[in-house]
């Protein structure tokens, strides 16, 4: 499995329309620069359901190339790093550490703790069927 994500990387890193193929109808990545009020020229990623609700929003990175690394941090390993916080001023949310230990991406703010459980099993089903579908889209190449 480790070889196939390797492989999946790098054709990740050649074709840059890559991840626009992963969104649609059942949800996917999206890479785009600038935060949220678009004050700086870092690349983020956010993984979207079908709905369209954004469920996890990534770290700042310096470049596309990076974001995709982060993004396949996520494919390999899923939410069994995800670490469970809570903020008073906010409410429960997680976080997916990546290979490196450092925060890939953060979820959404959950009013309880069963609401991010049933979140993580959500999003793990989601990238699975992402992996899968990215995995598919290159075998065809």
């Amino acid at each position: 499995m480790k070889k196939l994500i390797a492989v999946a990387f790098v054709a990740l890193l050649a074709l840059p329309s890559a991840f626009a193929a992963t969104q649609g109808q059942r949800g996917g990545f999206e890479i785009f620069q600038g935060g949220p009020q678009r004050l700086n020229q870092q690349t983020y990623f956010r993984l979207v359901a079908a709905n369209k609700q954004i469920v996890l929003q990534s770290e700042a990175y310096t470049s596309v190339a990076a974001a995709k690394t982060g993004i396949m941090s996520i494919l390999g390993s899923g939410v069994a790093t995800a670490k469970v916080g809570f903020s008073k001023n906010r409410g429960y949310y997680f976080s997916i550490r990546g290979l490196n230990f450092k925060i890939t991406a953060t979820s959404e703010v959950y009013k309880s703790k069963s609401n991010v459980t049933r979140a993580l099993k959500a999003i793990q089903t989601l990238i699975n069927r992402v992996k899968a579908q990215t995995l598919k889209q290159l075998a065809a190449k």
